[in-house]
């Protein structure tokens, strides 16, 4: 509903923003005890967000924190 209110390009399903045949944001809910949680993901630039994060178990912000490797990325913590 969000998707088509504000009139956004693509199309949108459960889990997946799709413009073009571009994936361009997923929504997934990893093992919340798995280190490697967020392994496989690869952008130039990503944006991590923790729906209800106070509930998030530690390893899952050591997880996305490994996604900010890249120079000029950062890490904001809301908690």
């Amino acid at each position: 509903r969000v998707h088509q209110i504000g009139n956004l390009p693509g199309h949108t399903n459960q889990t997946e923003w799709i413009i073009g045949n571009e994936l361009v944001a997923i929504g997934r809910k990893p093992d919340d005890t798995s280190p490697a949680a967020f392994q496989g993901l690869h952008a130039l630039k990503m944006f991590v967000l923790f729906d209800e994060a106070c509930g998030g178990h530690p390893n899952l912000w050591t997880a996305a924190e490994t996604l900010i490797a890249n120079e000029g990325t950062k890490m904001q913590d809301m908690r």
